[in-house]
């Protein structure tokens, strides 16, 4: 019995230890920093939920040494060899500079395997070419369609057509929206009616709830392109993102630098700068929290709490069992 609480104490220990770190819980290749004055604080707005490609807390990490990752930016590979940053057990595998190709590098890949973007269509006898990087990119293996809105649109209208001549583009009031029309076949002659939108009008556009419409605007005032590059809006100088110029805050009355312009309260309203950083302002997560955060991974419900809490429960579930 005795020895059976050690081993199960043992991966007690290991566990709480594993989940502490919720940097490579996260990145498989980080781990926790040391909480400096340089890094004391997550980015605004982090609330401690990391995923692959979003962590308000990367701050607070820092690559493993003596990994794939630490040795990247300093070794090279060998020839027609890349480092394979698709794969976070290749990141996070012990290397040296000696086995570094081996183990953190493979082969490149070829045009063969690349699909093009939408407008555009392989170069001519590309297929063995070897790209430069992990994966291929449109650059090295594609050329525009001139069958496609994409080949015939000018470079001016964020298309591919380089020609001085079968070049073409919207008139006045249309423009190209390249994530809709890049791949629609058309011909020169028919290129505004394949290939080209109706630019937005002020009428499309619904202002942030901080903000409010322009006087300068009108429903009819158009646009250049889409809702996107419509300038129609502006901050409500009456609520919290418009309102700390507008209210000449001054240093004393902003955020201090342990908090953070908070975006969700963009829309509160305030009306005096005395008032303007208890209400705009919010605390900025510390990496302290972060390194004592333990997600419960069962349940999926974020937890705060200590990992030597966690392990105080364990050992005392171990010896209510020993008795």
């Amino acid at each position: 019995m005795a020895n059976h609480l050690m081993i199960a104490l043992t991966l007690a220990l290991v566990t709480v230890g594993v989940r502490a770190d919720n940097c490579a819980s996260t990145w498989s290749w980080q781990e926790l920093a040391p909480i400096t004055a340089s890094n004391m604080y997550c980015s605004p707005g982090a609330d401690m939920t990391c995923t692959a490609d979003d962590c308000g807390c990367s701050t607070c990490c820092r690559v493993k040494p003596a990994t794939c990752e630490a040795l990247m930016s300093s070794t090279a590979c060998g020839a027609d060899r890349v480092y394979n940053s698709a794969s976070a057990s290749t990141r996070a595998a012990a290397a040296t500079t000696s086995n570094y190709d081996s183990v953190c590098c493979v082969a490149k890949t070829t045009c063969s395997s690349h699909t093009c973007s939408a407008g555009m269509k392989k170069k001519d006898s590309i297929s063995d070419f070897k790209c430069s990087m992990l994966g291929c990119n449109d650059n090295e293996c594609c050329q525009a369609d001139n069958a496609r809105c994409y080949g015939l649109a000018s470079m001016m209208s964020m298309g591919g057509c380089t020609s001085a001549t079968g070049c073409s583009s919207c008139p006045s009031g249309k423009y190209y929206n390249p994530q809709s029309k890049n791949g629609v076949t058309s011909t020169s002659t028919d290129f505004e009616a394949n290939c080209c939108t109706a630019v937005a009008t002020c009428g499309d556009v619904t202002c942030a709830a901080w903000e409010m419409k322009k006087s300068s605007t009108t429903d009819a005032t158009q646009c250049s392109m889409g809702t996107a590059s419509c300038s129609c809006c502006e901050d409500n100088t009456a609520k919290c993102k418009g309102a700390k110029a507008h209210l000449s805050t001054t240093a004393a009355q902003q955020c201090a630098a342990s908090e953070f312009e908070d975006p969700a309260k963009y829309a509160m309203a305030v009306s005096a700068a005395a008032d303007w950083k208890s209400t705009c302002c919010t605390a900025s997560t510390t990496c302290q929290s972060f390194k004592d955060h333990v997600p419960d991974q069962a349940s999926g419900v974020d937890k705060m709490q200590k990992p030597e809490g966690v392990l105080f429960l364990v050992i005392g579930g171990l010896l209510a069992l020993a008795k």
